[in-house]
């Protein structure tokens, strides 16, 4: 029932928040977490970019043999946040991106 959301921007500022998820699905609180543990890079090129990043399993409380789960997307906005553009990775299929047990296995 708790999670990491990590945004990376185009110039690599980072958004970390924890969140709790009681019940599953929304609605859910979250938390900015005050000393950002995730390393990233981004490369742009012409309209588009790369974001690429790491996590220390053992700041999120990892131990071996513990599988994990994740939700990955892409959000693109106009710059202003006017109309955003969303390009999900692997996909939850049920309206909406926080409802972990849609979350796919990392293996």
């Amino acid at each position: 029932n708790k999670y990491y959301e990590i945004e990376v921007t185009p110039d690599n500022d980072v958004f970390l928040a924890e969140i709790t998820n009681e019940k599953g699905e929304p609605p859910f609180s979250s938390e900015l977490v005050k000393e950002n543990f995730v390393v990233s890079k981004t490369e742009k090129s012409g309209d588009t970019y790369k974001v690429f990043f790491s996590i220390p399993l053992s700041r999120i409380g990892y131990k071996e043999g513990d599988k994990i789960y994740f939700n990955a997307l892409r959000m693109d906005t106009d710059g202003e946040v006017k109309e955003k553009h969303i390009f999900s990775l692997s996909p939850t299929f049920c309206g909406t991106f926080h409802k972990p047990k849609y979350f796919i296995e990392y293996k």
